[in-house]
């Protein structure tokens, strides 16, 4: 039986035309964050095994999840930080961590209203990369969420990756993103001494959310930047550069501030 090429034509358009559609979570609760949750003393997320939950999680740090780009690299309304959500979220099987962060993004447009657009803008940024001598970390022996522990002057992180690093360091710190140029893609455990930290921060107090950022650092947070540098040397074997390069950034266009659909 002959097909004419026409026919063939017709006949393929139509898968043509269909897009593949965007990952999403079989189950999903979505939930202005409570009392009980904003005081919760665990991770405030966990990423599983195609499940994903949040404890009084900002929808700004929602979305640095959901896009794997820093806190500085979100660019939107300041209330994006004072939404909190508890959100419950499981795929219908196993799916990687991007799968969940391509789901938590569908989600977050579903259920939140939020709309997106990627740009390009040079920034000054800090560039992290492999000292010399090689990172001074061990891989992670099974799985879970990082989880990071005070323990005498010191903080046992584990399951870190690289990038949960940088935004840490980036939304906690930094005012400007740290983009990784480590090439190191899995999961590490380390004990920090944060005492050289401590001695750089006036009172030794906490740096407090990371959620807002300064655009003129004051001489103290100078030193606590310097002091960071140190520490990611001499502790972990990376190294912290600034420098200016164009950087991706999420710009929201629209969101909403009560979730949909429960």
């Amino acid at each position: 039986m002959k097909i004419m090429l026409p026919s063939l034509v017709l006949f393929a358009l139509p898968c043509l035309a269909q897009e593949p559609s965007a990952p999403a979570f079989e189950v999903a609760s979505v939930k202005i964050s409570g009392g009980d949750s904003l005081r919760y003393n665990g991770p405030r997320f966990q990423v599983a095994h195609g499940s994903l939950t949040t404890h009084g999680f900002a929808l700004r740090a929602c979305l640095v999840l959901a896009y794997q780009m820093g806190p500085s690299q979100i660019q939107g309304p300041e209330w994006l930080n004072d939404i909190r959500l508890d959100i419950t979220a499981k795929a219908a099987g196993p799916a990687s961590e991007q799968q969940v962060y391509l789901m938590l993004q569908k989600l977050l447009a579903d259920r939140m209203g939020v709309k997106v657009h990627k740009e390009k803008k040079a920034m000054a940024v800090y560039i992290m990369t492999v000292a010399k001598g090689g990172p001074k970390f061990k891989e992670t022996e099974g799985e879970g969420p990082m989880t990071a522990t005070p323990e005498k002057g010191a903080m046992n992180i584990k399951g870190f990756s690289l990038f949960e690093l940088a935004a840490e360091f980036s939304g906690k710190l930094l005012d400007r993103p740290v983009i990784d140029q480590t090439g190191l893609k899995g999961r590490y455990d380390v004990r920090l001494d944060m005492s050289p930290m401590r001695a750089a921060t006036p009172g030794g107090g906490e740096q407090g959310t990371g959620e807002r950022h300064e655009s003129n650092p004051s001489p103290e947070r100078a030193d606590q930047v310097s002091a960071l540098v140190d520490l990611l040397r001499d502790q972990l074997g990376l190294k912290l550069e600034g420098g200016k390069q164009p950087v991706d950034v999420l710009v929201v266009d629209y969101a909403e501030r009560t979730p949909t659909g429960n």
